[in-house]
C-alpha cells in the first residue's frame, strides 16, 4: 500500500469574532509518502544556507517578519525564490480555501457579535468557518486516495479549533450524516491517522506547506505587490500550477447557506431562545 497525506495550515483568524476586516485561508497540501524525503532534505539545506536553526521548524511568519530577523531583502528575495523553484518541480498537490467573514456572517444570519451569545451553541458558530473549509478538504482528499492507497491528515495545532477538526472527521463517517458516501467510505476505511503538530514538530512537509499559505495569505489580501521585495510573485506564480483552477476557492454565501441548512436567512441556533 502507497501512503499519501494531506498537510493543513491555516492564515489569519478563523474566528468569526475576530478580524471581520481580514480574510482567513485554509490551504492544504497534498504530498505522497515516498517525495517526503526529499521535501526533508531541502529545507534542511535552506536552513543550513540561511542560518535558520535545523532544531526548529521553518515558520514563514519568524524568517520574513520577525524583528529579530537576521537577512537582508536580497536573501530573503533568494530564499523565496529558491522555494518557487522547489514547489514548481515537486509533485504536489494545493487546494486554498478563502472566507470573507463579513458574507459568511451575513449567510448565518448574525448582525452583531452580540448574537455570538445567549447559548453555548451561539458560542461555537464562532467556529463554523472550519467546519465547512475541512469538511470540504476531506472531499477533495478522497479523491486522490486511490485503491492501493492509505491516507493520513498532518495539521498545524490551533488549540480550540482541533476539536472542530475531529468533530468534522466523526460526522464524515457518521452513517446519518449529508457526507457523500463514496466520500464517507473512503475515509472510514482510508484513511488511518489524524496527526495534530505543535509548534516545536519538525516535518518538512508541513513547513513547506506553512509557506504556501502563508504566500497565499498575501494574495488573498491583494497585498503581493507589498512584499513584491521578497519575491513572493514569483512564489505565488508557481503555487498556481499545483491548484488545479489555478486560484484560490472563496466560499460563498450559497455554499454557505446550503451547507448549514439555514431557512428565512436565520441559522436555526439564532433561533434558540
Amino acid at each position: 500500500m502507497q501512503n499519501i497525506t494531506l498537510y493543513l495550515d491555516e492564515s489569519g483568524k478563523y474566528s468569526l469574532k475576530s478580524n471581520e476586516q481580514e480574510p482567513f485561508i485554509l490551504t492544504g497540501v497534498i504530498i505522497e509518502k515516498k517525495d517526503v524525503n526529499a521535501i526533508e532534505g531541502f529545507f534542511k539545506y535552506i536552513k543550513l544556507k540561511y542560518e535558520i536553526p535545523t532544531t526548529s521548524p521553518f515558520h514563514s511568519f519568524d524568517i520574513y517578519e520577525s524583528f529579530t530577523k537576521k537577512h537582508s531583502d536580497t536573501d530573503l528575495k533568494n530564499l523565496s525564490c529558491n522555494l518557487a523553484d522547489f514547489i514548481s518541480l515537486i509533485p504536489i498537490k494545493i487546494k486554498i480555501l478563502q472566507i470573507n467573514k463579513k458574507v459568511f456572517k451575513k449567510a448565518l444570519g448574525i448582525k452583531s457579535n452580540k448574537d455570538f451569545q445567549g447559548s453555548w451553541r451561539r458560542n461555537k458558530m464562532v467556529d463554523f468557518p472550519y467546519k465547512i473549509m475541512f469538511t470540504y478538504f476531506l472531499g477533495w482528499f478522497t479523491k486522490y486516495i486511490k485503491d492501493d492507497y492509505i491516507g493520513s491528515i498532518t495539521i498545524d495545532s490551533r488549540r480550540g479549533a482541533d476539536k472542530n477538526l475531529i468533530d468534522a472527521l466523526d460526522q464524515s463517517i457518521d452513517p446519518t450524516s449529508d457526507y457523500e458516501e463514496k466520500v464517507k467510505k473512503i475515509i472510514k476505511n482510508k484513511c488511518t491517522a489524524l496527526c495534530f503538530a505543535n509548534k516545536s514538530f519538525l516535518s518538512g512537509a508541513l513547513e513547506l506547506t506553512d509557506f504556501i499559505s502563508y504566500t497565499s495569505f498575501f494574495k488573498s489580501r491583494r497585498m503581493l505587490s507589498q512584499v513584491k521585495k521578497w519575491g513572493f510573485i514569483k512564489v505565488w506564480n508557481a503555487i498556481k500550477t499545483k491548484i488545479d483552477d489555478s486560484k484560490i476557492t472563496l466560499i460563498t454565501e450559497k455554499n454557505v447557506v446550503k451547507f448549514f441548512k439555514i431557512k428565512d436567512g436565520v441559522h436555526k441556533f439564532l433561533k434558540d431562545s
